[in-house]
């Protein structure tokens, strides 16, 4: 019995898919047919499709609950095999009940689907009805429309025939007058042309000699550029080992340790030696930089490159200063108040080469070369008036 109840839930449930199926394809081939025949009435039947996916989640959501029941029926059945193999009687009787339960329950949904089933076809035959209506009256409107337009067009059309034999004979005299008109207007404009063509060519020369001297500045700017970053990194290099000797002599003197600054003394000289042949290196490679004039800010940055060879001058007297205590005779005491004093003394003098340095007007980096070709083809492009005098010279306005 249970196994005749799937079959049949089965096979009503092919059916039923089957002939969705065939609705669905029949209604597809009529919205495909109104598409072909009517592409200006795509929001209509895009709104019946959206209407029908609506209707079909719906028989889709009915479908569920159907297969639920035959489901829940299945394992009932399932359920009362199980126990009739058993001997469980008594629960068999309880668990036929139970399939005739589902049965009711399936045939009750079955028969509420049929009926939502049945409302949905009336449905969407009274909405196809009403798009092929809506999609007849289109047409009719479209077809008049362009009746209109066509009559409108051959009205036109001979109007203009009419009025072009009219106006051709007073156009052919305005014609020829012009003709003549454009003859000279013509050979002044060529005249001009190649004034103008000759103006501009001069104005491209003196675009490239422009472009010509920018490189050139270009190349100086960098080449100062790049001294520059070269004694920034020196004066950095001055200002760690400065740094380096001042904290250990200071240290020392703060805690009285003139033997452990002796100790030490053999570094601080191999400081001293680098701090030498730093500021040696600033020295040159500044007095090489006020040499070489860079551009318009050239005063403000020799003034300013001298304060620091000033300052790299008066840091001289500090490595030989402390040269001086490489072998100390002096006592432990003055060894320490000595050395301390030196440091002090050129910490200003540090601090104010790098001051000084962090001061220096900058170099322009832009690229002159670039600016100085759109400058003259913006020129050449804005529309400019070439004026040409009578002697054959030419300026830009």
């Amino acid at each position: 019995m249970a196994e005749q109840l799937r079959k049949d839930i089965a096979a009503k449930k092919a059916e039923h898919e089957k002939k969705l199926r065939e609705e669905r394809r029949e209604h597809a081939e009529k919205v495909k047919g109104f598409s072909s025949q009517l592409d200006s009435a795509d929001d209509v039947f895009t709104k019946a499709n959206r209407q029908k996916n609506n209707d079909t989640e719906k028989h889709e959501e009915q479908m569920r609950k159907l297969t639920a029941a035959n489901e829940a029926a299945n394992k009932a059945s399932q359920s009362l095999h199980e126990q009739t193999l058993s001997g469980r009687r008594k629960e068999t009787a309880a668990e036929l009940d139970a399939l005739r339960q589902a049965q009711d329950a399936r045939e009750k949904d079955q028969i509420a689907y049929q009926s939502e089933e049945k409302q949905w076809m009336e449905e969407t035959k009274r909405r196809a009805n009403e798009d092929a209506i809506e999609r007849i009256t289109i047409e009719k409107e479209q077809t008049n429309r362009a009746q209109e337009l066509a009559a409108k067009s051959e009205k036109e059309r001979i109007e203009y025939a009419e009025n072009t034999e009219k106006s051709n004979l007073a156009e052919i005299g305005e014609m020829k007058k012009a003709l003549l008109e454009t003859t000279r207007e013509e050979s002044q404009r060529e005249i001009e042309h190649h004034k103008q063509i000759s103006a501009i060519e001069n104005v491209g020369i003196l675009a490239q000699v422009g472009m010509d001297k920018a490189a050139e500045q270009m190349q100086m700017n960098r080449s100062a550029y790049d001294a520059i970053s070269q004694v920034t990194d020196e004066i950095n290099t001055s200002a760690r080992k400065f740094s380096e000797i001042s904290s250990k002599i200071r240290v020392a003197a703060k805690f009285n340790k003139a033997d452990h600054l002796k100790k030490q003394y053999a570094g601080i000289i191999r400081s001293l030696e680098a701090f030498k042949t730093s500021q040696a290196n600033i020295s040159r490679m500044i007095t090489e930089l006020i040499e070489k004039p860079i551009d318009d800010k050239d005063n403000t940055r020799q003034a300013t490159m001298r304060l620091a060879l000033e300052d790299v001058d008066n840091l001289t007297d500090f490595f030989q200063g402390l040269q001086l205590y490489a072998d100390p005779k002096v006592s432990d005491e003055n060894f320490l108040k000595e050395t301390l004093q030196i440091v002090e003394g050129h910490a200003d003098h540090m601090d104010s080469l790098k001051s000084n340095w962090n001061n220096l007007p900058p170099v322009d980096r832009t690229n002159l070369v670039h600016a100085q070709f759109m400058a003259t083809t913006e020129l050449l492009l804005s529309g400019q008036k070439l004026a040409v005098e009578t002697n054959g010279s030419h300026m830009i306005e």
